[in-house]
């Protein structure tokens, strides 16, 4: 028969045991949220991933075709200048084979883009553009994902996202 003692000794080593394990989770759930979350997945944007861009992107060289997920807005950077589609409104003169773009060239100076704007222009449609990425140089396309510089902001400039590529060393000017 078991004495009260030992009913005492068993209750006090099991509740010393249950504590125990309760401070090593609260230490391992602090550890993973203050060291790992913010140092670790943050950055490449594996949590908290509102501070994040979602790029759709087709590289060759120095060139590159990309959309950026929130906006749906697409742009293309052909070694010299980059377009951005779906800004302009005004009209082509062959609406079947051209569409109005902005028009950027774009300067690295020290650690600073550059962009320097141009009057609009009809360029070559965007699909005729995706083909020949995808059908021409046989690229596919891929996502990648960048980090905001204004995490503030739930909308992302096409400056952000090409200084972030280029800080991520994916577009090289």
């Amino acid at each position: 028969m078991i004495t009260f003692d030992e009913f005492k000794n068993d209750i006090i080593y099991y509740f010393l045991r249950l504590i125990f394990v309760f401070c090593a989770l609260y230490l391992g759930y602090n550890i993973v949220n203050s060291i790992i979350v913010p140092k670790v997945l943050e950055p490449i944007c594996l949590s908290n991933t509102e501070n994040c861009v979602a790029l759709d992107i087709y590289q060759y060289q120095n060139t590159f075709l990309a959309k950026e997920n929130i906006s749906q807005l697409w742009f293309w950077y052909n070694g010299t200048n980059l377009y951005i589609y779906g800004q302009v409104t005004m009209t082509c003169k062959d609406p079947d084979y051209y569409t109005p773009v902005n028009v950027f060239t774009l300067e690295i100076k020290g650690n600073d883009i550059n962009f320097t704007p141009f009057a609009n222009q009809c360029i070559t449609k965007l699909q005729t553009v995706i083909n020949y990425y995808e059908i021409t140089l046989k690229i596919e396309k891929k996502t990648i994902y960048l980090n905001k510089y204004d995490n503030e902001s739930y909308t992302t400039n096409i400056y952000d996202i090409i200084k972030s590529m280029k800080d991520n060393n994916i577009l090289s000017l």
